[in-house]
């Protein structure tokens, strides 16, 4: 998957893959969208998960371009590892709090 992910960087050239990424997330924002509309209200999501699931492909494969012609692999690689520490973080204290919350409201019985 490298090499092709590669060669077509290349072949294209940075900006026309940086505004390619931008219309591939387009249209990924679009089907997800498409996709909690048809399984909330219609309670039909086969055929949205289906295409949900092709934008998804298009916006990684974009990503993956970009990251390459950028030269970004160990910073998007340290960036992801940062988000989800920090986010595993906010979680602790949520789940802190709450066990706190629900201390402070039960009732002592003597």
């Amino acid at each position: 998957m490298k090499g092709k992910i590669k060669k077509i960087a290349n072949h294209y050239g940075f900006e026309h893959q940086l505004l390619k990424m931008k219309e591939e997330i387009e249209e990924l924002k679009t089907e997800i969208d498409d996709y909690i509309y048809n399984y909330s209200i219609l309670h039909n999501d086969e055929i949205s998960a289906k295409h949900l699931i092709e934008e998804m492909a298009d916006s990684y494969i974009m990503i993956l371009q970009n990251i390459y012609l950028f030269e970004a692999k160990e910073d998007f690689k340290n960036m992801i590892e940062f988000k989800l520490n920090r986010q595993l973080e906010r979680i602790k204290k949520h789940d802190m709090e709450e066990v706190l919350c629900n201390v402070k409201n039960v009732e002592v019985k003597m």
